[in-house]
């Protein structure tokens, strides 16, 4: 996980490389800015069927696992539109992530709590939601911590980790409480990782599903308390006890085991 801290990909320059190599029927994404209209309908409900053909071939195989040919096959469609439409495999794949995110963003619009609170309780329900694509989202957190990972994908991921890293930002940015004298892009890469981090250990087993919404909040608010001070820090600290008071009594996965065979 260490090594992830060395990346210094921006956000803009992977949403600007992935505007550049998708044509124009793969649109745009949450993480690359407003969604281009389509020519047609049909084009449109085709970028779908390939995208969601592709989500459900990555959760099934993995990235190394996932081809275009086996995708041709399942979304219908012949390889040569697969490269027409998207320019490569790997902004396919970005775009599967970006689809994915598009999805979550119709049943989860942005909140209109401009709090600490708010942003977080949403956080809360997206990740009940994640709790129903797990295969998926194992996929998707092997990538971001792999250490052959393609670029392109691993700025997509990131992103996807930061949406509510940019909602916090958005609201309180200007916030005098807010410190600004920290180099940004290590902020966001921290968010980053404190939140993959903590979906991988929920895959693994370290955390169980009773308890991982509230253990993705705790981190995402622990870490923010590393750039903000005064009220923006006290508003962030009853937020951690908020959240570790829900997990306090709640035995980790390993533990709950311990009991079982015990007797307990």
């Amino acid at each position: 996980m260490c090594s992830e801290f060395s990346r210094s990909t921006d956000i803009a320059s992977d949403s600007a490389k992935r505007t550049e190599a998708a044509k124009p029927e793969s649109g745009q994404g949450q993480t690359g800015g407003t969604r281009k209209p389509y020519r047609s309908r049909a084009i449109s409900e085709r970028r779908d069927r390939i995208l969601k053909a592709a989500m459900a071939l990555i959760a099934a195989r993995g990235v190394d696992g996932f081809s275009l040919a086996d995708l041709s096959r399942r979304a219908r469609v012949a390889q040569k539109t697969l490269y027409n439409s998207f320019g490569s495999k790997e902004a396919l794949i970005c775009a599967a992530f970006d689809f994915f995110l598009e999805e979550q963003a119709v049943r989860f619009p942005a909140t209109e709590k401009r709090t600490m609170a708010g942003i977080l309780d949403q956080l809360y329900e997206r990740c009940c939601d994640f709790m129903q694509n797990r295969e998926w989202v194992r996929a998707s957190n092997f990538l971001y911590f792999s250490f052959t990972v393609d670029e392109e994908i691993y700025g997509t991921l990131k992103a996807m980790a930061l949406i509510y890293f940019d909602q916090f930002h958005k609201v309180y940015g200007d916030h005098p409480d807010f410190v600004t004298n920290n180099p940004t892009e290590y902020l966001r890469l921290q968010m980053a990782n404190a939140a993959h981090g903590t979906v991988h250990d929920w895959l693994m087993g370290r955390i169980s599903d009773r308890v991982f919404p509230d253990a993705v909040c705790l981190g995402v608010v622990t870490a923010m308390m590393s750039f903000v001070s005064g009220d923006l820090r006290r508003e962030a600290g009853r937020l951690v006890e908020r959240y570790a008071a829900r997990l306090r009594d709640q035995p980790l996965p390993s533990q709950d085991s311990e009991a079982s065979a015990s007797g307990e």
